[in-house]
């Protein structure tokens, strides 16, 4: 990255100012004032989710990441599948963004429309002991913005007789994008 990159963090939505007593005392979490949120929630008045609360001080505003003084000049490849949700789904959206990066391999978990997290809470089954977490917050988006996930820039289909033969397609394909990669590991 050779110039500062611009993106939105919004991890605002709630669907509550404060949690009825009758329930938080089934609940659990790391920071109880997750439970009272009044007076730092307004309504959303318009887009998808306006009928929900949005956490002012979460609310959508600009994050620069600045460049390094000696950026690397190579190629990036990241290989990404369903197996990229959460922080690694946000970092795999904010590489391509950026251009930082040639995606490789599988659409991502997680969806552009957001995820849920940030502030978690959690039900401890009385009988099993499970533990469910139930997310607190979610990511406010616009009408337009797409429904599925990341996809990659280059698609690669996997197949059952190269799973079957322990090939890994993701990586010939980043061996085939890459110029320098050594003949043998291109898969050539």
């Amino acid at each position: 990255m050779r110039t500062p990159f611009r993106y939105e963090s919004d991890q605002s939505i709630t669907s509550y100012e404060r949690v009825p007593y009758i329930l938080v005392r089934y609940l659990d979490t790391w920071d109880y004032s997750f439970f009272d949120r009044t007076g730092k929630v307004r309504p959303v008045t318009s887009g998808p989710q306006a009928s929900k609360l949005e956490v002012i001080e979460r609310a959508k505003g600009a994050r620069i990441v600045q460049p390094t003084a000696t950026p690397y000049a190579g190629k990036v490849v990241l290989l990404v599948g369903g197996e990229n949700s959460s922080a690694t789904f946000q970092f795999t959206r904010l590489a391509q963004d950026a251009k930082l990066a040639t995606l490789i391999g599988q659409p991502t978990g997680g969806n552009l429309r957001g995820l849920t997290g940030g502030e978690l809470t959690w039900v401890n089954l009385p009988h099993s002991g499970v533990a469910v977490d139930v997310p607190l917050l979610a990511t406010r988006y616009e009408s337009d913005t797409p429904d599925r996930s990341v996809i990659p820039d280059i698609v690669v289909e996997r197949r059952f007789s190269a799973q079957r033969a322990g090939i890994d397609e993701e990586m010939q394909a980043a061996m085939r994008f890459l110029p320098n990669a050594p003949a043998s590991q291109r898969g050539q």
